[in-house]
């Protein structure tokens, strides 16, 4: 007796199991396609744009997957990432396309150990 409970409680909760997994992959693609649509139409002054900021705030994410959803975006084209992608108070798209110059530095930096390496190796070579 005690066996034919046990099999009927295991059925149900396996059941039951799947069935409320499969409800999230529902509301998770549902969340998902909206959360995606709310993107590809944000202009940072309607309610869906700032659904979208505090989102973004909050759980520090960009984007759905990564901050890439957003070139494909009118308001990447004419503003970049909005700050509510910036991890800090202080980001704004403007220290973001200083990116190139920071690049530039590390090269030259990189040069300069490199050439300082090389006059170091040689020195004892000359006569």
């Amino acid at each position: 007796m005690f066996s034919y409970i046990f099999i009927v409680y295991n059925g149900t909760a396996t059941i039951l199991f799947c069935m409320f997994y499969s409800l999230f992959l529902v509301i998770k693609d549902k969340i998902g396609d909206a959360y995606s649509s709310a993107v590809l139409s944000y202009n940072a002054t309607d309610s869906r744009s700032a659904a979208v900021d505090t989102l973004q705030r909050k759980l520090h994410c960009c984007g759905k997957n990564n901050f890439t959803d957003w070139s494909e975006t009118s308001y990447f084209r004419e503003n970049g990432i909005p700050a509510s992608c910036c991890k800090s108070d202080n980001c704004s798209p403007e220290s973001l396309k200083d990116l190139d110059k920071a690049k530039t530095e590390v090269i030259g930096i990189f040069l300069a150990c490199c050439l300082s390496r090389y006059i170091t190796n040689n020195q004892y070579e000359m006569v």
